[in-house]
C-alpha cells in the first residue's frame, strides 16, 4: 500500500483513537497531544483528506467527539506501518544512535517521543540503554541534553565508530546487500559498488578475512562516503599504530578506483583510518606465523604478557599449554590487534558468546586470568565479548592436547561468516563428534568459491546461503551456530 504522508502528531492521534475504540472529545485529544482543540480539528480535516479512498476515516459527532471508523480492521495498521520496526528497546536504541550520530543540530525529545510513539519515561530508559552501550563502552560517545533537546558530542571519529558498529552488528548476512534495514541511510547501489571493490581487492591480494571483518571495512568506507557528502570530513586523529605499507598501497589503489565512481575525495586521514581498520580485521593470514617471527619483529610486551599468562595458568590450574606454538602465536597476534581496538574504541562483538560461556566455562575462567595480566600491563579493561575470543583460543589448544591426530576421511568444507577463531571452535566441535570419519577443511569465507571447490568437498556446511549451482554434485547443509544435536544428526 502506498505510504501516506501523515505527520508524527497525526499518526499519534490515529493511534489514540484506535486504542480507545470509543468517542473522544476534542479537548481530551488536545490534552493527550499537548495542543489546542483547534489544532485537533485542523489535524482531523487533513487526516480525512489524506485518507480519502483508503477505507479509514475519523467521524465527527457534534458536541460529542470523534471516533475512528474503518472498512478493514487491518487497514489502519498497514497505513501506520512506515519506517523501521521500533517495537523493542533494542530497535529503538539503534534508531536513537543512528539519528543522534547523523544529526547536525540538537534533536527535540518531544519529536523522538512522537516518532517512536512512547512515553517520556520509556524514552528515558531507552536513552539510558543507549548510553550504556555507546558511552560507558567504546566508542565512548557522549551525549548532552537540556530539558527539551539532546545531541551527541561533535567528535567525528567517535560518531563514525558508532555508525560502523551499528551497521556491522545489524548486517544481514542472508540479505542480498545486507543493508535492507538501512536503505534510507546508505545508498544500496553505492554500498554494493564498495563491497564489490573491497572483495575484489581481497581476492587479488590474497588477503583472508572473515565476512564480518570484510563488512567492517565495507561499512567504514560507506560511512566515510556518507559523511563526506554531508560535509563532515574526518579530522586528524590520535596517532594510530603504524600500518603495514603494503596494506596502505592496496588501500590507496582501492580509493583511487572508488573516488571517480563515488564523486568524492578521500584524503590522507580518511585513507589511513580505513587502512588501520583493514589491518585490525586481517585475521586469517598474518605476516608473522611462527614464535620466532613474533619474538623477532613484535614488541616484547605482547609476547611477555602471553608468556606470563601461560606460566600462571600452568601453576594455578596445572594446565600446561606453554609448548603450543599455535596458541602462543595466535594469542600474541590477538593481543596486538586487541590493544589497537580498545585504544581506538573498536570493540568486537562475539556472536557465539553465549555458546562459549555455556559450553566452555573453564576456558572463560582461564580467560579471566588473561584479563588480569592484560589490565595490569596495558590498563585497559575487557568485556565479555573480548574475553570469549581468548577463551576460544584456549579451548582450541586444550582440544589439541586431548585429541589424537585425525586421519583424512570424507572431505567436508566449512563456510562461515563469523570470526575465524569462533569458526575453528565450531569446526573443533564437529571434528570431536565425527573424528576420523571426516576430513574438515576451512573455514572459508562465502566469497572464496574457487577455494571451496578446490577443497574437493562432497559436503559443505555453511552458515550463509550458498548458490547450489556453483557446487554441482555437492551436498550443502545450513549450519546455525552453535551446532546443536539436531544439526549434528543431520550431518551424520
Amino acid at each position: 500500500m502506498e505510504q501516506i504522508p501523515l505527520s508524527s502528531r497525526q499518526k499519534k492521534l490515529l493511534r489514540i483513537l484506535q486504542s480507545q475504540n470509543r468517542l473522544m472529545t476534542g479537548q481530551a485529544l488536545a490534552v493527550h497531544l499537548d495542543v489546542t482543540p483547534r489544532t485537533i480539528r485542523t489535524d482531523i480535516t487533513v487526516v480525512n483528506r489524506l485518507l480519502a479512498g483508503s477505507g479509514v476515516r475519523v467521524l465527527a459527532f457534534h458536541s460529542k467527539g470523534y471516533q475512528l471508523d474503518s472498512d478493514d480492521p487491518q487497514a489502519l495498521s498497514r497505513l501506520l506501518l512506515t519506517g523501521p520496526d521500533l517495537q523493542s528497546r533494542e530497535d529503538r536504541v539503534r534508531y536513537l544512535i543512528l539519528q543522534l550520530a547523523l544529526a547536525q543540530q540538537p534533536v527535540r525529545l518531544a519529536d523522538l517521543e512522537d516518532y517512536l510513539y512512547i512515553s517520556k519515561t520509556t524514552l528515558e530508559h531507552d536513552l539510558q540503554e543507549m548510553q550504556a552501550q555507546y558511552t560507558i563502552k567504546p566508542p565512548h560517545l557522549h551525549f548532552f541534553r537540556n530539558s527539551a533537546e539532546i545531541w551527541a558530542e561533535p567528535d567525528e571519529h567517535k560518531r563514525r565508530v558508532a555508525l560502523s558498529r551499528l551497521f556491522v552488528e545489524n548486517w544481514e548476512a542472508h540479505a542480498h546487500t545486507g543493508v535492507n534495514r538501512w536503505d534510507k541511510t546508505l545508498e544500496p547501489e553505492r554500498f554494493e559498488l564498495i563491497r564489490q571493490h573491497v572483495t575484489d581487492m581481497l581476492l587479488q591480494h590474497n588477503l583472508l578475512m572473515d565476512d564480518y571483518g570484510v563488512m567492517d571495512v565495507v561499512f567504514a568506507i560507506s560511512v566515510a562516503y556518507m559523511r563526506l557528502l554531508s560535509g563532515h570530513p574526518l579530522e586528524e586523529i590520535d596517532a594510530a599504530p603504524g600500518v603495514d605499507p603494503s596494506l596502505r598501497d592496496m588501500m590507496d589503489a582501492l580509493m583511487d578506483e572508488l573516488e571517480p565512481k563515488l564523486s568524492v575525495l578521500f584524503n590522507y586521514t580518511e585513507r589511513e583510518n580505513i587502512t588501520f581498520i583493514l589491518q585490525m580485521r586481517q585475521t586469517f593470514d598474518w605476516k608473522f606465523r611462527t614464535r620466532r617471527d613474533l619474538l623477532r619483529h613484535m614488541r616484547p610486551t605482547r609476547s611477555i604478557i602471553v608468556t606470563k599468562f601461560l606460566e600462571e595458568l600452568r601453576e594455578l590450574y596445572h594446565l600446561d599449554l606453554t609448548e603450543d606454538d599455535t596458541l602462543f602465536v595466535g594469542l600474541v597476534r590477538h593481543v596486538a590487534s586487541l590493544i589497537a581496538r580498545v585504544r581506538f574504541r573498536y570493540e568486537r562483538k562475539n556472536f557465539i558468546l553465549r555458546a562459549v560461556k555455556n559450553d566452555h566455562p573453564m576456558a572463560m575462567e582461564y580467560a579471566l586470568l588473561f584479563h588480569k595480566h592484560f589490565l595490569e600491563t596495558f590498563e585497559y579493561s575487557l568485556g565479555e565479548d573480548e574475553l570469549s575470543f581468548i577463551a576460544a583460543y584456549l579451548q582450541l589448544s586444550i582440544d589439541r592436547l586431548v585429541r589424537e591426530q585425525i586421519p583424512e576421511g570424507v572431505p567436508v568444507a566449512f563456510v562461515s561468516h563469523i570470526n575465524v577463531t569462533c569458526s575453528r571452535l565450531m569446526m573443533s566441535q564437529i571434528s570431536g563428534v565425527f573424528g576420523d570419519t571426516i576430513h574438515l577443511s576451512g573455514p572459508f569465507s562465502s566469497y572464496e568459491t574457487d577455494k571451496i571447490q578446490a577443497s574437493g568437498a562432497s559436503l559443505i556446511l555453511s552458515t550463509v546461503q550458498l548458490p547450489a549451482a556453483a557446487f554441482p554434485g555437492c551436498t550443502i547443509l545450513s549450519a546455525a551456530l552453535p551446532m546443536d544435536r539436531r544439526q549434528l544428526t543431520r550431518i551424520n
